[in-house]
């Protein structure tokens, strides 16, 4: 029986450390950077969902309307590697191409002129470092 929770308290264990989501808030056509320093040839996957308060439901819910853009910059050089609007929730990839910091941005795209409207953005990020000779798979992104 003691084996039994051992194992149930691992895999446990392995689910809360393979989900590593975060959100965050945006108003308007508000824009987030992360940074992060990358090897180079690192393959990185994003995954990301957008979410708009809803009054006359009382909950988060996703509006298919709002388009999402991703950037990503080489720093300080500012090589653009990634600059593209994805739907209201999506992924992107990308391969880093030279080693250092990276601003990896997200912001809704809107043709209001004065948007206010908040949105909450889950945001998920997982890392192939080309140095790491284990296997691993794309799978382990929360989000799926």
């Amino acid at each position: 029986m003691s084996s039994f929770r051992f194992s149930a308290l691992l895999l446990l264990a392995v689910c809360i450390v393979g989900s590593q989501a975060l959100y965050f808030y945006l108003e308007g056509s508000e824009k987030k950077c992360f940074i992060e320093d990358l090897p180079k040839e690192t393959m990185v996957i994003g995954v990301y969902k957008s979410e708009q308060f809803s009054d006359s439901h009382n909950e988060w819910i996703e509006n298919k309307e709002v388009k999402m853009e991703i950037t990503v910059e080489e720093l300080p050089q500012g090589h653009r590697i990634v600059d593209t609007k994805g739907a209201s929730s999506g992924r992107f990839t990308f391969t880093s191409t030279e080693s250092g910091d990276h601003a990896i941005c997200l912001s809704t795209s809107s043709n209001a002129w004065f948007d206010n409207t908040k949105t909450r953005v889950t945001f998920d990020m997982d890392f192939d470092d080309p140095t790491d000779h284990h296997d691993h798979h794309a799978e382990g992104v929360s989000g799926k």
